[in-house]
């Protein structure tokens, strides 16, 4: 049975998310519109509502207290996600442990779920509590319409976390943008790597970019 206090969170919670999600949302007023204030949720709450099945059957992460809703996962994306999952594992089984769509603790008010994530083995596989940036070796976001998001937003949340290693599957372009050096908020380094080009020397340096993109 769920106690009286927990269904009206529960409710309060709802309501508080639909209104959260209409970006043109305002107050009328006869001499100014001012914008509402947006509540900013913590990791914690985020994960309550969760818990709640608040987010059942939608794809939402938590980016600097704001709930964001996730882009649909087409084939070509997931194929792709699949695709460096396996070469990773393949690789590196036992070293590290590499994890696909997962929440990733950053902060008190970030819990992003990266395409791919590769962290420092743990032997409970982060049973205890989801690994935060101390733990993440490597990020990676495979892109399509969120190309801009990206690099912007996650990209600066990346940075900002000092999480060392960023990469981008850039679908539209066939390239893979590979980010590192974080500081103060902003990647130092940028490299573009395109078709002959190798991965990484480190995750996967006999794997072209063009076999990425192309048939297994």
């Amino acid at each position: 049975m769920v106690p009286a206090f927990a269904k009206a969170y529960r409710r309060q919670a709802r309501s508080l998310y639909s209104d959260l999600r209409n970006p043109y949302l305002s107050y009328s007023m006869e001499k100014a519109t001012p914008q509402p204030a947006r509540y900013q949720f913590t990791v914690d709450e985020y994960d309550r509502m969760g818990e709640m099945g608040i987010f059942k059957d939608t794809r939402v992460e938590l980016i600097e207290g704001t709930i964001i809703d996730m882009t649909p996962i087409n084939s070509r994306h997931a194929s792709l996600v699949d695709k460096l999952s396996n070469w990773l594992s393949a690789l590196h089984a036992g070293q590290v442990i590499i994890r696909s769509q997962n929440p990733l603790r950053l902060s008190t008010t970030s819990e992003p779920e990266p395409d791919i994530t590769i962290l420092d083995f743990a032997p409970d596989f982060y049973a205890s509590g989801h690994p935060g940036p101390d733990q993440t070796q490597l990020v990676i976001e495979v892109s399509d319409t969120s190309l801009a998001y990206d690099r912007e937003t996650k990209g600066a949340l990346y940075a900002a976390c000092h999480l060392p290693e960023y990469w981008i599957v850039n679908i539209p372009d066939q390239q893979l943008e590979c980010y590192s050096d974080p500081w103060n908020g902003v990647y130092q380094r940028k490299e573009i790597r395109t078709s002959q080009d190798y991965l990484s020397a480190t995750w996967l340096p006999e794997t072209t970019v063009a076999s990425l993109f192309g048939p297994v």
